[in-house]
């Protein structure tokens, strides 16, 4: 377990997002490193690609680290784009299942633990476990910043 008193971490940021009009969405995935985004990158393209009734194809690997998908079978050729860009970001505390930074999350036992999410938390106490320690004041969910 480490907790930090700030410190700054370059972050690397994959956006997807999928310009379909009726179901289209973007969301974002964060990476420590370069390389685990685009492997991350490379395992949703190959996994878009081997679907057996899959009508994507590989459109374009930007040199921008940008890779595009298109839907064959749609007149408006539906994208899927996923792009990669850094962040520099001032972090307080690290998860302590994925080793994840974080600025906000579930603390258990004054520090001992934290987690960034209710998955990470899950991992290691069961809701009810959880809802436990919040009735004795062992865990609660905060945010830290800088002036903390």
């Amino acid at each position: 377990m480490t907790v930090y008193d700030g410190h700054h971490v370059k972050l690397f940021v994959v956006t997807y997002y999928n310009n379909d009009p009726v179901e289209g969405y973007a969301g974002s995935k964060v990476f420590t490193t370069k390389s685990a985004a685009k492997r991350w990158i490379d395992s949703e393209v190959k996994d878009f690609l081997s679907q057996e009734d899959s009508s994507w194809f590989l459109f374009d690997e930007g040199f921008d680290d940008t890779v595009s998908l298109r839907d064959r079978e749609e007149d408006d050729y539906t994208t899927l784009e996923y792009s990669i860009g850094e962040q520099n970001l001032l972090y307080m505390r690290e998860c302590t299942h994925c080793d994840s930074p974080m600025n906000e999350g579930y603390c258990i036992d004054d520090g001992l633990e934290y987690y960034c999410s209710d998955s990470c938390l899950h991992h290691h106490y069961s809701p009810e476990e959880y809802a436990e320690l919040l009735e004795t004041g062992y865990g609660y969910y905060s945010t830290w910043d800088e002036h903390e």
